[in-house]
């Protein structure tokens, strides 16, 4: 899932993209009679972000779907949101959606995101410390904490979650990115230095 630098200039869309992507397939919801359609087109909020609230909508005030079948709704229809520019709704539906269930780790994920696009880095750093202590081995969530750290000043925290967040994906492009940036405000340069080459390896249009 991540996609994070909401510091450091990464568009909210591509954040919420890669979110739903990488979680789609473990939390698909169980659909009700004939609302395959309905289900798709609320998960398409990058693409067409008024038909998927639309859908999602209709899907949420229906009262016949489970807990978490409306919990992936809420969140389908948050990235519809963010993708408009409404952060403001979309952290609003990722808290029902995390109420609904206490166990969607997207929602906790994408709403970490969201609170460190509004600059509410303490409010994102407790949701990946949350996301972090349902799954120890989630990669993505220790690198959004780095993020939140980082974008705190809390350098040598940000670089501790980037260490493990890389140690689980040794691909991952911000890890290396944070990490570097944060290295340099530590005083060490050549070890910022290698990690922002790192990363530039990796994607050469990262921090532009």
């Amino acid at each position: 899932m991540r996609a994070k630098l909401f510091a450091v200039g990464l568009s909210v869309t591509t954040v919420l993209a890669g979110a739903a992507q990488a979680q789609a397939p473990a939390q698909q919801p169980t659909p009700t009679q004939d609302s395959d359609a309905t289900w798709r087109q609320c998960a398409n909020g990058i693409v067409d972000p008024d038909a998927a609230i639309k859908a999602c909508n209709a899907i949420i005030q229906s009262g016949q779907e489970s807990r978490a079948n409306l919990s992936r709704a809420l969140t389908d229809r948050s990235t519809a949101y963010a993708n408009k520019g409404r952060n403001d709704l979309a952290i609003d539906d990722l808290t029902h959606a995390i109420e609904a269930d206490p166990g969607n780790v997207t929602a906790l994920k994408l709403r970490g995101d969201l609170y460190g696009r509004v600059r509410r880095y303490d409010l994102a750093a407790a949701d990946y410390d949350h996301a972090v202590q349902m799954d120890p081995t989630d990669g993505d969530a220790y690198g959004g904490r780095g993020l939140a750290y980082f974008s705190e000043g809390k350098y040598e925290l940000a670089i501790a979650d980037c260490d493990r967040a890389i140690k689980l994906n040794p691909q991952d492009v911000m890890s290396y990115y944070v990490r570097g940036l944060a290295k340099k405000r530590t005083g060490d340069d050549a070890g910022g230095t290698a990690d922002l080459v790192q990363a530039r390896q990796l994607d050469p249009k990262i921090g532009q």
